[in-house]
């Protein structure tokens, strides 16, 4: 049967899932449970609180679907100029600091690498995961200024304390053409 629009409680698991209503707006099916029915009143009152809900997730979808468009093209550099590009405009410095707790067996294994040799790929990989995330928040933060490039881009890893590895990443929010 699905989920109740407005409290979003699994309607098959629902006790009376034969006394929710479905509302039709916009062409759009919703269901709402009983327990929304009787706390928001008139079935008007439930249509005008759908009909506010369905503009904003349309509204919301629009922004979204704008900032995948705008995420597809971000470009982010370690160098302060963007070669075939011109920066308009300086929006600001955007930052992010993350911290991954090393494990004791990623630091037991780590530790026979450096005795036998090889890489750390427990290690690699918290590291590379830190990296992405690091890098996904300073796009989202520069995409808030407006921006659509970071430049001068800086990643510093540092051992905070014993088992703690944090990473910082910084750099300058443009808006390139």
């Amino acid at each position: 049967m699905g989920n109740s629009t407005i409290c979003g409680i699994d309607l098959n698991a629902y006790f009376v899932k034969s006394n929710a209503k479905t509302f039709t707006i916009e062409g759009n099916n919703h269901l709402v449970c009983l327990l929304c029915q009787k706390k928001h009143g008139s079935e008007s009152d439930i249509k005008e609180m759908l009909i506010e809900k369905y503009a904003e997730s349309v509204e919301q979808r629009e922004i979204n679907e704008k900032k995948e468009k705008i995420f597809e093209n971000f470009i982010l550099s370690t160098t302060p100029n963007i070669e075939g590009k011109s920066i308009e405009s300086y929006l600001g410095i955007v930052g992010s600091q993350t911290m991954e707790g090393i494990n004791i067996f990623k630091d037991i294994f780590s530790g026979v690498r450096n005795i036998v040799g090889g890489r750390s790929t427990a290690l690699q990989e918290a590291m590379k995961k830190m990296r992405v995330t690091a890098l996904n928040e300073i796009k989202e933060e520069a995409f808030n200024l407006g921006s659509n490039a970071v430049v001068g881009i800086k990643i510093d890893f540092d051992e905070y304390s014993e088992g703690m590895i944090m990473l910082s990443v910084s750099g300058t929010a443009v808006k390139v053409k």
